[in-house]
């Protein structure tokens, strides 16, 4: 008798913790959204106690409180990450591949996203709080930074071949899970998703892809960078005071010089290859 063939479930994203009660819907990139530099949420808290008259109350206390975002985050631990793909140095991969990586923690893609996932049903989408660009060595240069991460200044004139559109960054991550799952949608699929990985935590990753076209017999180098204009100005050093907590950290097209975003990227974590001549 064959094998049986493997199965394999995705979800095009998934949150834990105190993120899945953000109240700010995500914008998906057409507008900058209402928050200013981070998410928040509504809380409640019920508070019992015993009067003088040895009576029984409960005093409720209400209170908006903010959710950490991408602009609190100065680094990422390299524990947090299983794969990269292709591998690091290779010198003949496929020029016709997508490049990844992969967070051994199945929310981390979305884990510091400063909105909740927009639309109904299993229709839903969630932007990441990172983006991961592949870029050639004459398109950018790396800088040290004294007061921050280490950065990339990217070429204004082959900026907007390098980067994927802002709008687009929901569709280019998704979890993994190696089984298959019954459900398709709501409190049964999340059940189903938890208890798959509270039976085995390593059953699912979240994955990150650059869907940058690449060429044949070129060295690119890959950076994981912020998704976000919070994110991109804490690992430059600078102040995100008083921005909109769902400014894209870029925007292409034809706009106004004056209002398109600066070209220097904080930079997470990296790694270079080159593709085959074929």
């Amino acid at each position: 008798m064959a094998d049986k063939l493997p199965t394999y479930g995705f979800l095009p994203w998934t949150r834990q913790g105190l993120s899945v009660n953000i109240s700010e819907e995500d914008t998906l990139g057409n507008s900058d959204g209402a928050s200013i530099l981070r998410a928040n949420m509504d809380t409640k808290l019920d508070i019992e106690y015993t009067d003088a008259a040895d009576a029984k109350q409960v005093a409720s206390v209400t209170k908006t409180v903010n959710i950490i975002g991408p602009g609190d985050v100065t680094g990422i631990h390299t524990n947090s990450i299983v794969r990269v793909q292709p591998r690091n140095g290779i010198t003949n991969f496929e020029a016709n591949g997508l490049t990844y990586i992969e967070f051994y923690e199945e929310d981390f893609c979305w884990r510091y996203t400063p909105a909740k996932a927009a639309g109904a049903g299993n229709t839903t989408k969630l932007r990441p709080w990172l983006a991961l660009v592949a870029l050639t060595d004459e398109e950018f240069t790396l800088m040290p930074n004294n007061n921050g991460l280490p950065y990339i200044s990217v070429k204004q004139e082959v900026f907007d071949v390098c980067f994927h559109h802002q709008n687009d960054t929901w569709a280019f991550a998704h979890v993994h899970i190696n089984n298959q799952l019954d459900n398709f949608e709501g409190v049964g699929l999340m059940t189903e998703v938890n208890n798959e990985i509270g039976a085995n935590p390593d059953m699912a990753v979240s994955r990150l892809l650059c869907p940058r076209k690449l060429q044949k017999n070129t060295h690119y180098t890959c950076f994981l960078i912020p998704a976000f204009e919070t994110g991109r100005l804490t690992g430059l050093g600078g102040d995100a005071t008083g921005v909109l907590a769902q400014t894209p950290s870029w925007k292409k097209g034809a706009m106004p010089a004056s209002t398109k975003r600066p070209f220097d990227f904080p930079v997470y974590y990296q790694w270079s290859f080159r593709t085959g001549n074929y």
